[in-house]
């Protein structure tokens, strides 16, 4: 009888012991449910590869003596073919400064904001910085024909496109036609490609 008596004293202290070990744990797994909020949004990540045609126009500047003043304005209008969000218009605003002004040796620097706007109105940002050089296939003495190029950063959105980032890189041709240009509000015409990445916010849970 004693024996018995003297195993419910060790048995009920160690179950009183066993169970306030489960009741922390338990608070600790709320706590830390509590803490972690609800569920993140999962990520996609799509390819993003376009080509695009434009036309731009410039206001360069120049002191007395005929030397270019910089930066100057650059904007350009068009329209880009994107796999991932179809037929879109895209918008450049961007400063042209002196090839000296970025790594290279380019004849230009150039840095900005491009925008492009799907047929539903969402608009998708970025950032643009990249140079332009001379074609050197181009045998004239002041070579019409150029190279461009732009590293891309996507910095956010509207409507479907809101949070978007991302990356990619622009390279193309742009050409000032002069007396070529059958109307006097541009400067130029460009053909690019765009090759990157896009990554959307997606649904809590989803």
């Amino acid at each position: 009888m004693l024996d018995i008596q003297l195993m419910r004293k060790r048995t009920i202290p160690s179950n009183l012991g066993r169970i306030f070990a489960a009741a922390l744990m338990l608070l600790a797994l709320s706590q830390s449910a509590l803490q972690a909020g609800p569920p993140r949004a999962k990520t996609t990540t799509s390819a993003m590869k376009g080509n695009a045609g434009t036309a731009f126009n410039l206001t360069p500047l120049w002191d007395a003596g005929g030397n270019p003043v910089f930066p100057w304005n650059h904007e350009v209008r068009g329209v880009v073919q994107l796999s991932n969000l179809g037929n879109c218009t895209a918008r450049f605003a961007v400063k042209i400064d002196a090839g000296t002004a970025c790594e290279g040796r380019h004849y230009f620097c150039i840095a900005g904001t491009l925008t492009i706007t799907t047929l539903a109105g969402d608009e998708l940002h970025a950032d643009v910085a990249g140079w332009a050089d001379a074609d050197p296939k181009d045998p004239k003495p002041t070579p019409s024909m150029n190279l461009l190029h732009y590293d891309v950063t996507i910095t956010g959105g509207t409507g479907s496109l809101q949070n978007a980032r991302g990356s990619g890189e622009i390279n193309g041709a742009f050409f000032f036609c002069g007396a070529d240009c059958f109307c006097d509000s541009y400067a130029g015409v460009a053909t690019w490609t765009y090759d990157g990445v896009l990554q959307l916010p997606g649904k809590p849970g989803k």
